[in-house]
């Protein structure tokens, strides 16, 4: 998800091996694949793709929005500056257990006597909530609450002081009474190098979505991705065993790898997804536990280049760019990605990535395989067909 900048951790050199394989991996993979059998038979999710391939079908539908795929814990994160995101949400409603709108954020308070302030309330939208529900009435609606405005100091009293901690909960609990809203989708684990600061934190986290859940509400964890790394800042298997029974999903941000800022690389090199969720719950055989980690998924791309580096597009650039350049897409086996060339008007290369059915599909079956929920960043970025392969 494109939530801020996610931690990220420098994985090996070398992931990025731009060469074009053939259909050598295509089959085995499609074996274990979710795709619908017409998107099979025609071969779309290939390594091999061909670009007239996507303009003929990106918007057409292979499968019926009631149709489920993924099973297990499926979040799709909306965000109001991506509107398609509003209505793919409602279309697809039934392939989804959770929607995450991006309305709101908690700042310190202003006022004596008032700890915590809930802003963005103005962006909840009610109607499309009732929408949402009657295509899926078993869908849990869990908006997104970031903080802004804590400094150090602030963001300190909040961790150590147990009131405050209870003060936030009460803050949060109450807009989602008002709204009548499912639960929360929490964004304040942060990159914490003490060790002391890092317990204290879990145990303010374990506070506030206790107090949420003793309220009949659920809680959503953002986490970084970590690689597998033994780096600050990361959710370690302790960690999640400290807060896994209040919390009941942990969101986390596999993607927006190093060397997609450095070097134009892959967004989400897929050894270093798995090596992210299976560092938190290390033991496969612990599915309860693992069902409990939504592995991120981004549904947008990005066109690097020098000096200006990696700057994110969304689909409607990327379909531009395929008619106006009409590039060779070229497959990478190790990141399991596609990714291309162009060479603007002042003769500057680019090098862009962006997910396709393939990419879509390999990070699906990974997450079956590993046991693992997914977390789309977000809605509104993508293509349609990639909601066809939930």
């Amino acid at each position: 998800m494109k939530l801020l900048c996610a931690l990220c951790i420098l994985a090996c050199s070398g992931c990025l091996t731009l060469q074009v394989f053939g259909h050598a991996s295509d089959a085995s993979d499609q074996n274990d694949s979710t795709a619908p059998r017409k998107m099979l038979e025609k071969k779309l999710i290939s390594s091999a793709m061909e670009i007239l391939d996507i303009f003929d079908y990106h918007n057409q539908p292979f499968s019926e929005p009631a149709d489920r795929r993924v099973k297990g814990f499926v979040l799709g994160y909306v965000t109001p500056w991506n509107n398609k995101g509003y209505d793919r949400a409602v279309k697809y409603a039934q392939k989804f257990t959770h929607i995450s709108p991006v309305w709101l954020q908690v700042h310190p308070g202003e006022a004596r006597g008032e700890d915590y302030v809930v802003k963005g309330t103005h962006d909840i939208d009610n109607g499309w909530v009732t929408r949402i529900r009657e295509s899926n009435p078993k869908i849990k609606i869990v908006p997104r609450f970031l903080l802004e405005g804590f400094d150090g100091k602030s963001f300190q009293a909040l961790i150590y002081d147990n009131d405050k901690a209870q003060s936030f909960a009460v803050a949060v609990a109450k807009i989602l009474k008002e709204n009548k809203l499912d639960g929360a989708v929490l964004e304040m684990w942060k990159p914490v190098s003490d060790d002391g600061d890092r317990k204290a934190m879990r145990q303010a986290i374990k506070t506030i979505a206790s107090k949420l859940k003793k309220d009949g509400f659920q809680t959503v964890l953002v986490v970084p991705p970590s690689g597998g790394q033994n780096v600050a800042g990361r959710l370690r298997s302790e960690d999640f065993a400290f807060l896994a029974d209040s919390i009941v999903a942990f969101s986390v941000m596999t993607y927006d790898h190093p060397e997609t800022y450095s070097s134009g690389g892959p967004i989400a090199p897929l050894k270093w997804v798995s090596d992210s969720l299976e560092s938190i719950v290390p033991a496969a055989k612990e599915k309860n536990k693992r069902k409990k980690l939504l592995l991120g998924l981004n549904h947008y791309g990005y066109d690097w280049s020098r000096p200006k580096g990696a700057e994110a597009i969304l689909s409607s650039t990327y379909l531009e760019q395929l008619k106006k350049h009409q590039p060779v897409l070229q497959w990478d086996e190790k990141s399991g990605e596609h990714s291309y060339k162009y060479y603007n008007e002042k003769g500057i290369d680019h090098l862009v990535h962006f997910p396709t059915l393939k990419s879509v599909d390999l990070r699906i079956i990974l997450a079956n395989k590993l046991g693992v929920g997914i977390a789309i960043w977000d809605l509104g970025q993508g293509l349609d067909y990639f909601f066809d392969l939930l």
